[in-house]
């Protein structure tokens, strides 16, 4: 059994936003494999990624410095400096979002809803209805115009968290935008009203 369990879900979490999904087929591990090399300069075994991602059942613990390639490609030192940041994060866990929202049921279908997050990423969407929204336009970001997900609550100050994220030829992703600093812009434009 695998101590630090709540950790590594962390280092699971922030290497799927790194790599813009949710990592759960052999061939998510073996590109995840190849872009740790790449960057780390480290291998990592496919067996070890798959091990890690509860893919394959083995109850070996993963060894430190493993686990500090991992934490690399995350953009740690290592994984203690890792397990700092998550321990330092820790008071911060739960909170009220205090920023201003706007939620899905705010909008009717056909209005556009204006996005921003650091450092000059941009999207006008329009409201398909229910929680469904289509990307109008994208600017300096991996969203691009005809991107179609799911999303609830748009937050400023709070990374936008997207899912079943379509795009023509791809299967359905997970995405989040603002990881570090949140939304900035938010901004609803109606058809008939405008701004508000």
């Amino acid at each position: 059994m695998q101590e630090h369990h709540p950790e590594i879900e962390s280092l699971k979490l922030a290497i799927e936003a790194k790599t813009g999904g949710r990592l759960a087929t052999p061939a998510d591990f073996s590109r995840l494999t190849a872009l740790i090399e790449r960057e780390t300069g480290c291998h990592v075994g496919m067996t070890t990624v798959k091990r890690l991602w509860g893919y394959i059942e083995n109850n070996n613990r993963l060894r430190d410095d493993t686990l500090s390639i991992f934490a690399r490609f995350a953009g740690y030192a290592d994984w203690n400096s890792f397990r700092a940041a998550v321990r330092d994060n820790a008071g911060t866990e739960s909170a009220f979002l205090d920023g201003r929202q706007v939620s899905a049921t705010d909008l009717a279908a056909g209005d556009l809803l204006e996005i921003g997050w650091p450092p000059d990423r941009y999207c006008m969407i329009r409201h398909m209805g229910g929680n469904r929204f289509v990307v109008e336009k994208a600017v300096n970001g991996k969203l691009r115009a005809g991107d179609v997900f799911s999303a609830s609550l748009f937050c400023l100050g709070e990374p936008l968290y997207v899912t079943g994220l379509s795009r023509a030829g791809s299967r359905p992703a997970s995405y989040v935008a603002g990881i570090r600093h949140g939304l900035t812009l938010i901004r609803i434009k109606n058809n008939l009203q405008g701004e508000r």
